[in-house]
């Protein structure tokens, strides 16, 4: 009789210890999916803001464009009303065009640059928003999955470990009164 309860505790022990391992091994492997999960997060992020960072220079660098055509416009006038004009005119005449140039380029450059700063802020306000959004569902669906993970793992544990039956035992009620 002894012998076969120390049978069946040693047999229980090992059951005991297998379940501690199986649970010891999925949390193990729950972490390194957790963190395989972060660190991707943490590239598509980096990626996100290397992109923006590009879409910025790439701008900047367009800006540029307009500036350059009308240098170019302006000297072929330059040199087309020079052919036109007599010799003691020319002070006056460049004088004139390199005045209306300049007006003309502070306008244009003022247009250029609110417009271009416009775009920029309703497109990142645009692009923030969207972002936000979509990590704070991300973030919300992950919690959610995990929670119910731990849910369905605390439930099964605590049924292995016999708890779920505890409702239904009858305890003496004599002892520990």
């Amino acid at each position: 009789m002894e012998h076969a309860m120390l049978i069946r505790h040693d047999e229980s022990t090992q059951e005991l210890e297998q379940r501690q391992l199986k649970t010891l091994q999925k949390l193990r492997m729950d972490l390194i999916r957790l963190q395989h999960q972060t660190e991707l997060e943490n590239q598509i992020e980096y990626n996100n803001r290397r992109e923006r960072e590009l879409h910025r220079k790439h701008v900047l660098e367009l800006r540029q464009q307009p500036k350059n055509l009308k240098t170019k416009q302006y000297k072929a006038l330059r040199h087309h009303q020079m052919e036109v004009t007599p010799k003691a005119e020319h002070k006056t005449v460049l004088k004139a065009l390199k005045d209306e140039q300049t007006r003309k380029l502070a306008i244009l450059a003022e247009q250029y640059e609110q417009s271009i700063n416009e775009m920029m802020a309703s497109q990142a306000i645009e692009e923030e928003l969207g972002s936000l959004q979509k990590e704070r569902t991300d973030r919300i669906k992950h919690l959610l999955d995990r929670q119910e993970r731990e849910i369905d793992s605390f439930d099964m544990e605590s049924m292995r470990q016999g708890f779920g039956n505890l409702g239904t035992l009858d305890f003496p009620k004599d002892d520990y009164r």
